[in-house]
């Protein structure tokens, strides 16, 4: 299944960049021989959630599905330089692609309908993995909902857990906005307010109780 990010107007063919993305990734490392381990692979949730970087080779997918028991790959990337979908047939992956810009944010209500998706495969045992480029901005927020909406976590708590778990991660102060606005949509009688710290450092977020 694919969920298009409103703002996105690209209307390619899925992965019809994929080779380009890919010999980008592969341009900034040492070894450019395929690897199974999968780049910046971590469990936020042990053994059920898990995110990482661009996934590159066959090899990857295979590790997910034999060594980590992962059942669905979440692809939060455009369209085009999403891996294709043969590469999770071969490894009988499932493969949902969430058609989201770089350093941006998808509505609500997708982010909704996803991390419903999500915790599906994670009822029936299997674990889910979210990727996109660099496994930091989009992934992170990705994670951090899946808590929120899943696990009964409050927004600053997820951004703090996925930061600690994925370092980096959460890359842009649109982003923890949205995690924020995220929280408030689903307990809107516990509300948080996000606060921008004096500095304007975003990765240094303030959060408070809105008073009734």
């Amino acid at each position: 299944m694919e969920i298009k990010s409103k703002s996105q107007k690209e209307e390619s063919k899925r992965g019809s960049l994929y080779e380009i993305a890919k010999s980008n990734k592969i341009a900034f490392l040492r070894n450019k021989q395929p690897q199974p381990e999968p780049f910046f692979f971590s469990w936020v949730v042990e053994n059920k959630l898990a995110g990482m970087g661009f996934p590159c080779f066959l090899e990857q997918f295979i590790t997910l599905k034999d060594k980590y028991g992962v059942g669905l790959v979440v692809s939060c990337i455009e369209e085009y330089m999403c891996p294709p979908l043969d590469m999770f047939e071969k490894t009988n992956l499932q493969s949902i692609l969430i058609n989201w810009a770089d350093r941006s944010t998808i509505s609500i209500k997708q982010m909704i309908e996803l991390t419903d998706q999500m915790d599906e495969v994670i009822q029936k045992n299997e674990a889910v993995v979210v990727h996109c480029f660099g496994g930091k901005g989009r992934t992170g927020t990705a994670l951090a909902c899946y808590l929120i909406a899943k696990l009964g976590f409050g927004g600053k708590e997820a951004i703090e857990l996925v930061r600690e778990k994925r370092n980096g991660s959460i890359e842009t102060e649109s982003q923890e906005k949205f995690i924020i606005d995220f929280y408030n949509k689903l307990n809107p009688d516990k509300k948080q307010e996000y606060l921008v710290n004096e500095n304007q450092n975003f990765l240094k977020i303030k959060l408070r109780p809105i008073k009734k």
